[in-house]
């Protein structure tokens, strides 16, 4: 029995640095980061699919845009207490 899970994606600021932390549950987002050099999984969850990746960028801009396009999301969620969060929909492909 598979369990559905909502698709989640956050980003958030560490206090005063240039680095943020990118949390994730959905699956392609996650491949994506995994590829890249500049990104470090920091955490990962043990009874659920969820990983914690450490990225760093120059300028807030920089990482909120790099954001929307790791997601695909051009409209960006209001941040509550300084984190982003990306409105997700899963869309039917042969990687899901």
């Amino acid at each position: 029995m598979t369990s559905k899970r909502n698709p989640i994606a956050y980003l958030w600021r560490e206090t005063n640095d240039r680095w943020y932390r990118i949390q994730t549950n959905v699956p392609s987002i996650v491949r994506k980061l995994l590829r890249r050099e500049t990104a470090k999984v920091v955490s990962r969850a043990i009874n659920d699919y969820m990983y914690v990746f450490r990225i760093r960028y120059k300028r807030p801009v920089n990482a909120r845009l790099s954001f929307r396009r790791l997601t695909g999301c051009q409209n960006l969620k209001p941040p509550e207490n300084g984190v982003f969060t990306a409105d997700l929909r899963y869309i039917l492909n042969n990687k899901n």
